[in-house]
């Protein structure tokens, strides 16, 4: 592994702190990981109670890129130890790779929908699914403020929807609550109630 060790490390002045680790181990806890977190959820669908609160922070699409569209392994990416920046490795992959591996999380959204439908936990559950930042080389420079991306994905069913609806207006993470207060009969976000009037008029 080799270290960016501050302002003066080894790849000289203002160079920004981060690792470069070798492919077969990252490649290697990334499948592991992408393993524990399937068989976990299994297990909170077959055997935790219907009123289960479960976070998940689930790696895909994140790179590495080593998965196809139907969840096939890909092989390690490769690695030049001679460049200044990790950034620039074969491990944050091209714009194609990154949708391939999107498409495979489609794939795994689905499988997770089957599982509760299987368990009978579906139509009564909600579900969140958001991220903390789009593809950090996104070539699209319309997407960004500064170095910051702005535009995340963000689904929600609610128990008993039954048709989805599309909400133009932004939404702030802060929010998110009001979904579960809303649901326990606490009191209730406008910003929450906007968003579910525009569903109902569609």
């Amino acid at each position: 592994m080799k270290t960016k060790t501050g302002r003066d490390g080894p790849w000289g002045k203002e160079s920004r702190i981060g690792c470069r680790v070798s492919p077969q181990v990252f490649v290697r806890n990334w499948l592991h990981l992408h393993a524990r977190i399937i068989d976990a959820l299994d297990d909170v669908i077959t055997r935790m109670p219907g009123n289960t609160l479960t976070f998940v922070h689930y790696p895909l699409p994140h790179a590495p890129f080593i998965f196809d569209e139907n969840g096939a392994f890909r092989g390690v990416y490769a690695i030049d130890w001679h460049r200044p920046s990790g950034e620039t490795d074969g491990a944050w992959g091209t714009e194609e790779e990154y949708q391939r591996q999107l498409a495979y999380l489609d794939h795994v959204v689905g499988q997770l929908v089957d599982r509760l439908r299987r368990a009978g936990k579906y139509d009564d559950a909600l579900i969140v699914m958001t991220s903390d930042h789009s593809w950090r080389f996104d070539p699209r420079t319309e997407l960004t403020v500064g170095t910051a991306r702005r535009w995340v994905p963000l689904i929600i069913k609610l128990p008993g929807q039954t048709k989805g609806c599309v909400v133009e207006q932004p939404f702030a993470n802060v929010h998110y609550q009001g979904f579960v207060r809303r649901l326990l009969g606490g009191d209730r976000d406008p910003e929450i109630e906007s968003i579910l009037k525009q569903c109902e008029s569609q």
